[in-house]
C-alpha cells in the first residue's frame, strides 16, 4: 500500500518533470448518490488564479462524462482570455484517469 506522502512526493516528482506551462487548468466532475452530476473547472495563469466556474451537469451522467464536461468548458474559458496567445502552454490537471 503506497502511503498518502509518498502520492505527493510522486506526484510532485512527475509535475516538475513536466514542461513549464503558463496556464494551468485544474478540472473536476462528479456524480452525488442521487445521480446528480456537476462539473467545475479553475483557471491560473502564471500561478495567479484567473477564472472559476462550478455548474450542475445531466442527471445520470457518468463521472468520466462529468469530467469531460469540466475540461471542455475550462478551455472555452481559456479562449475568452484575452492574454491567453501570449501564454507558453496549458496544462490540464484532472483527477479522472
Amino acid at each position: 500500500m503506497v502511503i498518502p506522502s509518498a502520492w505527493i512526493i510522486a506526484a510532485t516528482w512527475t509535475l516538475t518533470a513536466l514542461p513549464p506551462a503558463d496556464i494551468h487548468l485544474w478540472t473536476d466532475g462528479s456524480v452525488s448518490v442521487n445521480s446528480d452530476g456537476g462539473a467545475g473547472f479553475a483557471i491560473f495563469v502564471q500561478d495567479t488564479l484567473r477564472v472559476t466556474n462550478a455548474s450542475p451537469a445531466s442527471h445520470g451522467i457518468s463521472e468520466l462524462r462529468a469530467e469531460a464536461m469540466a475540461c471542455f468548458a475550462g478551455l472555452q474559458a481559456v479562449l475568452s482570455l484575452h492574454d491567453y496567445r501570449a501564454c507558453q502552454g496549458i496544462r490540464i490537471l484532472t483527477d479522472k484517469s
